[in-house]
């Protein structure tokens, strides 16, 4: 069935509704912890959890980007080679994880060595699973992509959720939930990725890869690295304590954006597959997201900031500061996340390269500043905040100077990109 414009609105209701959920699931599996296991173990959780996050993003250098974005609904070479570099490239990252655990969990519990060792043996394979991700998404096959994506987002919630009833709620239980539900996600993306690869291993299949991966990653690693250095330096220089009540905040914040974050990822298959003026596209979009994630921050640091101490127990007290800050960063977050879809989405992710990279030299050297005498959950805030002000002003000039060198927006030819009408998944 083929639906041209009713099509596109239940797509950004039906990822809302699946940002939504999780992120429901995440705030209540959040109190759990903290009311359970305190600040220490909410830490303890975290730092594994993040270290794994932030190298499923950065690690495989775009390589499943590409992939999805070259991918059409026939087999081809082209994802049997994105596969294949996904899983050197996870195993190489896997190798150095597993002889760094130890002096990246220092202070922490052992658990948490033992956690980042079996994070390190999944990363070889989350690639096949980012793979089958990246092309439902890029194929807009919105249903199975929500499906996918929301087992190692929900999946840890909803175990969480049962050791609490069971009574057998810890730290060790909570992170063996997560990578858990990581292998479940490998599983799935995996069977989506078989039904596309073809062929052998070639050279000019590799080529037409990097040409679109490479940019796609210079961009995307410096926009992971960023969006969690601060809970990253944190681990180091902060105390489980700390970091434990920064993430509180962080994903009290997260409540604001679903349905804003849901209009910018929508973006991308959009744009991909339009005809038509993607310009006017990318600004009604823009202003669409910014609109809705500023009216939603507002509730959240009207409603649920003064609730924290209620919500999360006494260890959270006194957090409203640093939320209204988060919120702050949270807009121009969501607006620069339409940016990022837009330019991947019609072929020239190289226009994000610099502006990312200016960002994540801007919050290393905030970071490190204001951390020599351990850092604050409020000092952490505020450096996020004044990234995603400065990255939006980098965007908004690098977008003006790719207006005037190119009058007229064509996509990439790699996959499908480009005059074909929208179908509902």
């Amino acid at each position: 069935m083929r639906v041209r414009g009713l099509g596109k609105y239940r797509k950004i209701i039906a990822t809302a509704g699946v940002q939504a959920s999780t992120t429901g699931l995440g705030l209540i599996s959040g109190i759990l912890i903290a009311r359970t296991l305190g600040a220490d173990g909410r830490g303890s959780i975290t730092a594994v959890m993040i270290v794994l996050t932030v190298l499923s993003w950065l690690v495989f250098l775009g390589v499943p980007n590409a992939g999805g974005y070259m991918s059409t609904r026939t087999r081809t070479p082209v994802v049997t080679q994105a596969a294949a570099t996904s899983v050197v490239l996870g195993a190489l990252a896997g190798v150095v994880l597993w002889i760094l655990a130890p002096s990246v969990a220092g202070d922490y519990p052992e658990f948490v060595t033992h956690g980042l060792r079996a994070a390190a043996v999944t990363l070889p394979f989350v690639g096949l699973g980012l793979c089958g991700q990246e092309i439902l998404y890029a194929e807009s096959r919105v249903k199975s992509w929500n499906v996918l994506r929301i087992v190692p987002l929900a999946g840890p919630s909803v175990c969480v959720i049962g050791l609490a009833a069971a009574g057998q709620l810890t730290a060790p239980h909570a992170v063996i939930t997560y990578l858990a539900s990581m292998i479940v996600y490998i599983v799935g993306g995996t069977a989506v990725l078989l039904t596309r690869t073809a062929g052998s291993l070639r050279s000019e299949a590799y080529g037409a890869l990097i040409t679109y991966a490479f940019p796609r990653w210079m961009s995307a690693a410096s926009d992971a690295v960023t969006a969690r250095m601060d809970q990253l330096v944190m681990v180091v220089l902060s105390t489980p304590s700390e970091l434990g009540r920064y993430a509180v905040a962080v994903t009290v914040v997260s409540v604001s954006n679903p349905l804003s974050q849901a209009v910018g990822m929508m973006m991308y298959p959009e744009t991909r597959n339009a005809s038509g003026d993607r310009r006017l596209l990318h600004r009604a979009t823009r202003r669409r997201a910014v609109m809705l994630s500023a009216a939603a921050g507002l509730v959240v640091t009207l409603v649920a900031a003064p609730l924290i101490g209620v919500l999360f127990g006494p260890d959270f007290r006194g957090l409203e500061s640093i939320i209204v800050v988060l919120v702050i960063a949270q807009v121009f977050n969501d607006r620069y996340y339409v940016d990022i879809s837009y330019f991947a989405g019609i072929g020239r992710p190289h226009i994000l390269i610099v502006p990312s990279w200016i960002t994540a030299a801007v919050m290393a050297a905030g970071l490190v500043v204001l951390g020599r005498g351990g850092l604050t959950g409020f000092e952490a805030a505020s450096v996020t905040m004044t990234c995603a002000i400065v990255r939006c002003v980098a965007i908004s000039f690098a977008t003006r100077r790719e207006e005037r060198r190119h009058p007229t927006v064509d996509a990439m030819t790699g996959g499908q990109a480009g005059g074909r009408s929208e179908t509902v998944d």
